[in-house]
């Protein structure tokens, strides 16, 4: 994604696949950090917030393309905090980082992760009102 905006090679694909492939990335990790035999885990509740923050702005996405024809939904800034967040989290767990640090980041990324889904929320019932 980086390169293709660096170099001005935008497509409208790109603009799709690009956000997935983060978010799968992330996910796998996170997954992966939760269930296997690493040293410190990810709780399951913070997976489980992530997926659903996740469905809830793919799902609501969906719904307004199919109810309001809308084709765009444009990021909000808590939802790129809460990326920020995550991956912050992700690299202290993974780097062995000190409990307290990996433990507030997970907080702290749980934060603007719920945030972040809430105003994805308040979007799609916004957006809804206005279908007719």
């Amino acid at each position: 994604g980086w390169v293709a905006r660096r170099f001005n090679q935008r497509s409208r694909l790109g603009t799709i696949l690009d956000p997935i492939a983060d978010k799968g990335l992330l996910l796998a990790a996170l997954i992966t950090l939760t269930f296997s035999p690493w040293p410190e885990k990810f709780p399951l509740w913070f997976l489980i917030l992530v997926i659903a923050r996740d469905v809830l702005a793919i799902g609501g996405a969906l719904l307004l393309g199919q109810l309001a024809g809308l084709r765009e939904l444009t990021p909000h800034w808590t939802g790129k905090v809460a990326t920020v967040a995550q991956m912050t989290a992700l690299g202290s767990l993974m780097l062995h980082f000190p409990s307290p640090w990996v433990a507030a980041s997970v907080w702290i990324a749980a934060a603007f992760t719920f945030a972040s889904g809430m105003v994805y929320l308040a979007v799609c019932v916004r957006m809804l009102g206005h279908v007719e």
